[in-house]
């Protein structure tokens, strides 16, 4: 007997660190979850272990691999850390998957809450999508309103055709998977993966040959070794106190830039709180900042009706900052907000 559960949670989400895609022919499949949806945000699981099934897009999305390569990334939405890909072709009309192959079981790194990302090295071929399995006992994957998703129990083995079924219309599983081309066929991501794509022999720096330069007398063949250029050095910049203004409408961030620096505040209470009927973590606003050298850039986080009902006058409330610069890691920083009391008449 197949037992399946679906929820509908309201909250807002961050808009987290976003899949940014190498140079080159790297695609993105599924969704991306940077997306925040302006309504609740949905949830689907069972309660036993299952595969979650990605079975229709949503507008601009795609989720079958366009040409054999590797995924070497990816990212989801959900309750749970402990999952395994699984690749896999769907038959939308017969409403069945059949999986090709499957990763490794791995325990997903936290990007935040709700957020997860795991590193995969997995051979995809054109016409594959990625789905994900679920541990059931009471986890959850946040779904994205507009696609089609489809729930399969028990998990699939390699090589199974088996049936889905779709417990909640109009969407599906939030996973976003990146696959880059494989030129040498090494198995290795061309972009991130392998640092010699044209010699399936190794995936380090590719040889250098020898150059031969003529020159009067006798012919003298040199070895010329090109120095690695150093990778830039990030400085991300230094968060100052925020401060909220006195119409409780917007909160000031000041930063200091030591260097030039570009990015994103996002506010969230720093611990759950209670907000239409849901206990939850809130996110309170964000807003994009940019600086030179030396600058001293203000990010302005405007407030939404429901994040300023958290804001009483007179109150405190333990806010954590989290700064996502965009050439460096994601950091955060837990403040106290003041909220200014009511001015006596």
């Amino acid at each position: 007997m197949r037992t399946m559960r679906v929820r509908t949670i309201t909250l807002g989400l961050a808009c987290l660190l976003a899949f940014a895609a190498p140079a080159g022919a790297a695609v993105r499949l599924g969704p991306d979850v940077t997306r925040t949806p302006t309504a609740g945000i949905p949830s689907l699981g069972c309660a036993q272990p299952c595969t979650l099934v990605p079975v229709a897009p949503s507008t601009g999305d795609l989720l079958d691999a366009p040409f054999d390569g590797v995924l070497t990334e990816v990212r989801y939405r959900g309750e749970f850390a402990d999952t395994k890909v699984r690749l896999v072709r769907v038959d939308t009309a017969a409403k069945t998957v059949r999986v090709a192959r499957s990763g490794t079981a791995r325990s997903a790194t936290s990007l935040g809450p709700g957020l997860w990302r795991f590193t995969e090295r997995l051979e995809v071929r054109a016409g594959e999508r990625v789905t994900l399995d679920a541990p059931g006992s009471g986890s959850a994957m946040f779904a994205l309103p507009g696609i089609g998703g489809g729930l399969v129990v028990p998990r699939p083995a390699d090589g199974a055709e088996t049936s889905y079924v779709t417990p909640l219309a109009g969407v599906g599983p939030w996973v976003e998977a990146l696959v880059e081309p494989d030129a040498d066929r090494d198995g290795f991501g061309d972009e991130t993966q392998d640092r010699c794509p044209n010699d399936a022999a190794t995936q380090a720096p590719c040889p250098v040959a020898p150059v031969r330069v003529e020159v009067p007398g006798p012919t003298v063949i040199e070895t010329v070794v090109l120095p690695a250029a150093p990778a830039p050095l990030s400085v991300p910049p230094v968060v100052g106190a925020p401060a909220l203004s006195r119409d409780r409408r917007t909160v000031r961030v000041p930063l200091t830039c030591a260097a030039r620096c570009g990015g994103s505040v996002e506010l969230r209470t720093a611990k759950p709180v209670k907000l239409g009927g849901l206990k939850a973590v809130v996110l309170l606003g964000s807003a994009r900042f940019s600086g030179a050298a030396g600058s001293t850039p203000v990010a302005r986080v405007r407030l939404a009706a429901a994040a300023r009902s958290l804001l009483r006058p007179g109150s405190k409330l333990a806010v954590d900052v989290v700064l996502r610069p965009a050439d460096a890691a994601a950091s955060s920083k837990r403040v106290t907000l003041r909220v200014p009391a009511k001015r006596k008449r």
